[in-house]
């Protein structure tokens, strides 16, 4: 949605970190993570507060709060796949 909001090699390892490093649950054609202090639900998903947050989510909290002034306190992760085409979305 953003056009450089990460450098491409910046945001190659982003996801690449981001996908070994953070717990998924299966949910149809995607996985989720979701990191906050509070519960969050949507559709049929419910996810517990969780506030374990690891160096990639750090970075990408960081990365958030410089692009867009504010302080980020929950973040949602999908990751899609659709055939063999893979897209990570938060």
């Amino acid at each position: 949605l953003y056009d450089n909001f990460i450098p491409p090699k910046e945001a190659l390892n982003l996801c690449n970190n981001l996908t070994f490093f953070l717990k998924w649950e299966q949910l149809g054609n995607r996985k989720c993570h979701w990191t906050g202090s509070s519960s969050y639900g949507y559709g049929n998903a419910l996810y517990q507060a969780n506030t374990f947050c690891n160096l990639p989510l750090l970075a990408l909290r960081v990365l958030l709060n410089h692009h867009f002034n504010t302080n980020v306190n929950s973040v949602l992760c999908n990751f899609y796949k659709d055939g063999t085409k893979y897209s990570l979305a938060f």
